[in-house]
């Protein structure tokens, strides 16, 4: 049986690039299923958008807008090698998102198929069923969220189609999260269900299910759990990294948190807390709060500038989007920006946003002048400094 990788034609705001090189982990969405498909020695062609394929033979379709799990592949590739007729295949799972307290299976349609040698034009559906491998509680307050007893769960296998820039958001943080998901089931072989929380988080296990290049340069008081440090990345004093992914030749200043996010190559993230976030290759982090939110290709985002990314009436989460509105079933998510932004000082947005790329973005009350006197006060009026009268500085005596 052949695979065949089928090109697709499309761009995803606010990104200015073809969905298939839109990257996860530091590899574009075409690259990574052509390596994880050489590593399984499975044979594969890449084929056009629009192109016919002959009846007849049995072949394995797949559009290059998928992520798929090494492990979910494996099981992919084994069911449609023992399928005997045309196959639609489907996800059905327990909520993926990063914090949940859905306990509800969703099903969700995967842009594969499978073509047996029959000239059966219908397809049949199978579902692949996926559970989690461990979950954790958050403990925020349930006052502010809205939910009690909110979960952080983690998959080995995993699937989905990347259609607009929150599914390219949530796969990168199921990637992040895979290493942990990996360990977890190792231990599930040795322990009780009971117990894999408590060994997941321990530090003293935790810290063995690293994967650290050698070249990489790791303060000897930087916390690391569960991540991947890639080749030439610098992690400064003080940091704490857990369920996540620093690229080739990444810099994490001090005092930084990291959770459950990933940081591409070459980017330099100042004194920073991210959250289920995604900075892409060769960007400038000076902010420092960034949850749940994407930052393209080398963007900035300038000192006291953030994502907001709930609502406070708890309601589920749109994307505003040029070609409109998008529903989402998140209740957490911040906004994205396409590559090349500036995001200048102290400017805060909306959750759901898609920011186009080579975007400017500024303050208007960005001081443009400097004091023209010395010894005298002055306010900050629509970027220009404007100085007070010192009669309003000086209280007057009352006569007793």
């Amino acid at each position: 049986m052949k695979v065949l990788l089928r090109k697709v034609k499309k761009e995803v705001e606010p990104f200015h690039r073809n969905v298939s090189d839109l990257e996860v982990a530091g590899e574009s969405l075409r690259v990574r299923l052509v390596r994880q498909l050489k590593e399984l020695e499975a044979s594969f062609e890449e084929i056009d958008e629009g192109i016919e394929i002959s009846k007849g033979e049995k072949y394995l379709e797949i559009t290059q807008n998928v992520v798929l799990s090494d492990l979910f592949l494996k099981k992919l590739l084994r069911h449609a090698n023992e399928s005997k007729g045309n196959t639609q295949y489907g996800l059905r799972s327990s909520s993926t998102l990063i914090l949940t307290s859905d306990l509800k299976r969703h099903e969700a349609p995967l842009a594969i198929r499978y073509f047996s040698d029959s000239k059966e034009k219908n397809f049949e559906w199978y579902y692949f069923d996926v559970q989690h491998d461990f979950e954790i509680s958050v403990g925020v307050p349930a006052l502010v969220y809205g939910e009690a007893n909110l979960k952080l769960r983690f998959f080995e296998s995993y699937a989905g189609v990347i259609e607009h820039w929150n599914d390219l958001h949530h796969m990168n943080s199921l990637i992040a999260r895979e290493l942990c998901a990996k360990w977890a089931r190792r231990a599930s072989l040795f322990f009780p269900s009971a117990m894999i929380e408590k060994i997941m988080l321990h530090p003293f296990w935790a810290k063995r299910f690293n994967r650290i290049a050698p070249s990489a340069k790791i303060h000897p008081t930087a916390i690391i759990e569960g991540s991947v440090i890639e080749d030439g990345a610098e992690i400064t004093a003080h940091c704490y990294i857990r369920a996540s992914i620093i690229g080739r030749g990444a810099t994490v200043r001090e005092s930084s948190s990291i959770k459950m996010s990933t940081i591409g190559p070459r980017s330099y993230l100042m004194t920073c807390d991210l959250f289920n976030s995604v900075v892409e290759a060769q960007s400038f982090i000076v902010t420092n709060v960034l949850h749940n939110s994407h930052v393209g290709f080398g963007t900035f985002v300038g000192g006291g500038s953030g994502f907001s990314d709930f609502h406070v009436n708890r309601e589920p989460i749109n994307l505003q989007l040029r070609s409109g509105a998008h529903q989402t079933s998140s209740k957490f998510l911040g906004s994205a920006t396409g590559e090349n932004c500036f995001i200048g000082a102290g400017l805060l947005f909306k959750p759901g946003l898609a920011i186009p790329h080579s975007s400017r973005i500024f303050s208007s009350d960005l001081i443009q002048n400097s004091p023209d006197r010395p010894n005298a006060t002055f306010v900050n009026h629509q970027g220009q400094l404007v100085q007070i009268p010192q009669q309003f500085l000086v209280s007057k005596k009352k006569d007793l």
